[in-house]
């Protein structure tokens, strides 16, 4: 590549048509001026050597069920939790990142992205809890997210998956169902947490099922406690992300 800077002899237009004769006819390697030169090496050094780009290895989801059995707190406060952990990781060009919500059917399936498209994502959905306490589903259907999960897990798109889970079962009216899928996601070698928002004395056994029975991957959500929450998962869930090699 070369550029025409002014002199004494000859013209610009001489000494350009001389440059690119220099470079075999090749008109784009060839500047008149160094203005121009400034605004078109740049761009063509990209192109002409472009910078290889890492494949994803790891992907990090969140999970919400957003349903009148939730309740606004706590849909707000794991979007938040969710931003703040994120915020927590390695930032590597390879990770990707995703939110997905869901009640009595998907809300917002799990859609991997990078670390500033995820956040945007997620900003826009914690303004509309904050405003409009939506989405808000009176019923609880937990097979289709786990289809969905199931299926991005088994896409192979990349190797890792760790994923957080916020939810309940006292609601939950296809148990069957998702307890089949959720023992497929847990043998799947996803590592998979959950924060359990169900009241009472009810099984977690389906919990146990989608996190595949690891110790300390279940975390009671009563507590309502932000800052031990997210001092938990920032030393499981994501030191777990972080310490992904592909």
């Amino acid at each position: 590549m070369g550029a025409i800077v002014p002199g004494l002899w000859g013209t610009p237009q001489d000494a350009l048509s001389h440059l690119i004769y220099l470079f075999g006819n090749q008109t784009q390697l060839a500047f008149g001026s160094l203005n121009s030169a400034i605004n078109g090496i740049p761009p063509l050094i990209h192109e002409k050597f472009p910078c290889p780009t890492k494949q994803p290895c790891s992907a990090l989801i969140f999970i919400e069920e957003a349903t009148e059995a939730i309740g606004h707190p706590n849909k707000l406060q794991f979007l938040q939790l969710a931003q703040k952990l994120a915020a927590s990781t390695a930032m590597k060009e390879n990770q990707r990142f995703s939110i997905a919500f869901y009640g009595n059917g998907i809300f917002h399936k799990t859609e991997l992205q990078t670390f500033n498209g995820f956040n945007q994502t997620l900003t826009a959905f914690i303004d509309s809890i904050q405003t409009s306490d939506s989405p808000n589903a009176g019923q609880t259907r937990l097979a289709p997210i786990l289809t969905d999960l199931r299926n991005v897990i088994n896409s192979g798109a990349v190797q890792n998956y760790a994923i957080l889970l916020m939810g309940e079962l006292e609601k939950v009216l296809d148990p069957n169902q998702a307890s089949t899928l959720a023992q497929t996601i847990g043998k799947s070698g996803a590592n998979v947490y959950v924060l359990d928002q169900s009241i009472g004395a009810i099984s977690n056994y389906l919990w146990g099922l989608l996190t595949n029975f690891q110790p300390n991957h279940i975390i009671n959500g009563s507590s309502n406690n932000f800052n031990s929450f997210y001092d938990t998962f920032e030393q499981t869930l994501i030191s777990d992300f972080n310490n992904y090699n592909c």
